[in-house]
């Protein structure tokens, strides 16, 4: 029971520090999309002041066509009065240099409306950026909510089957001891187990492999949940390439597996794993001494058998067949496979057995 409470203690400090990095992660992903709304906001406004100087230059632009047309029609009448060159000279200059500065204007226009669309580009860019953000903020929350229900689910399973192990254990060490104290007596009647406590054996430790393959598919989820969130960085970072060379500082999606405790270290279900895996540790344990002496020396003076590998029945003074013998012969291998999945009496502990 110590070790469970320490255990039960230990992945509660982890969920209070997950739930903490999540907050964090809360409140930096709050910061970047307050970022986000302000770069909007300033693109915006300087798109607005585009769109006014654009209008002020088409205004110029009007005025300097009207002048120009004014000017044609002034040179047309001076050329209809005058017939010298000397006059006409300082006009033509002039209409040179008018033609020029339109032509000038005309580019600055041309340049104004690229740079126009370039801004419109990096607009609609940003607010695409900004909607993926969102919605893998969202797919994000979803998914520790997920894990978290995840976690309850196995620390209720990992209980469960902690209790059951030692449940099984306690039947198993009782089996042992009615199985020892039978072989001190020498009693020559065999003493068969019921089939009752054979079928509780044989379904609680189906109830713990189920246990097992439980904790195993959680663990399995939580792989799935890593690979996910490793997707959504690459989408992130494929996405915020191409931008200009020095972007608003924003939390890299790197920090959410860290959050989580899954980059650095395996996933926390293996202390439950170990729990599960109790179980399976009874069929490594040694066997007490007395028994392997006595499976030893049933093991001794095997029956004989013949070429289809079935043993003799040994026959009565009648010719038939002695049916004490082959009773003592199956309780005797029945009692091997028990001592083989039994608990040792005075051996070692494992750590399912301190729950």
């Amino acid at each position: 029971m110590a070790s469970e409470s320490i255990d039960l203690l230990d992945i509660q400090a982890d969920l209070e520090t997950q739930r903490e990095d999540i907050e964090r992660i809360d409140t930096a992903g709050y910061h970047v999309v307050s970022q986000f709304n302000d770069t909007i906001t300033r693109i915006e406004r300087e798109v607005k002041k585009l769109n006014g100087t654009m209008v002020d230059l088409r205004r110029d632009i009007d005025n300097h066509a009207a002048d120009i047309f004014t000017v044609k029609k002034d040179v047309v009448n001076m050329r209809q009065s005058l017939h010298q060159d000397s006059l006409t000279s300082p006009l033509h200059s002039k209409l040179q240099t008018a033609s020029a500065a339109v032509a000038e204007m005309g580019k600055l226009c041309q340049d104004a409306q690229v740079e126009t669309e370039k801004l419109n580009q990096e607009v609609h860019t940003t607010k695409y950026h900004l909607q993926q953000l969102e919605t893998a903020s969202s797919n994000l929350r979803q998914e520790l909510a997920s894990a978290r229900k995840a976690t309850k689910d196995a620390l209720g399973i990992a209980k469960d089957t902690a209790k059951e192990t030692a449940n099984i254990r306690m039947e198993l060490a009782k089996l042992k001891e009615n199985l020892e104290t039978h072989h001190r007596k020498n009693d020559p009647k065999p003493e068969f187990l019921m089939p009752r406590e054979l079928d509780i054996l044989a379904s609680n430790i189906t109830k713990i492999g189920n246990r097992a393959n439980q904790v195993e598919s959680l663990q399995m989820e939580l792989d799935l949940f890593k690979s996910r969130v490793q997707r959504l960085e690459a989408r992130v970072e494929t996405s915020t390439r191409g931008r200009d060379d020095h972007p608003p500082k924003s939390v890299s999606p790197k920090t959410y597996p860290d959050a989580l405790g899954i980059a650095d270290s395996p996933v926390k279900t293996t202390t439950l794993q170990h729990e599960v895996q109790a179980p399976s540790q009874l069929t490594e344990e040694p066997m007490p001494k007395a028994t392997q002496t006595r499976a030893r020396k049933r093991r001794a003076a095997p029956e004989p058998a013949d070429d289809q590998g079935t043993a003799h029945s040994k026959l009565t003074k009648s010719g038939a067949i002695d049916k004490r013998r082959t009773k003592r012969s199956k309780q005797d291998s029945f009692t091997d496979e028990l001592n083989s999945i039994g608990p040792p009496a005075g051996g070692r502990r494992t750590r399912s057995s301190n729950c």
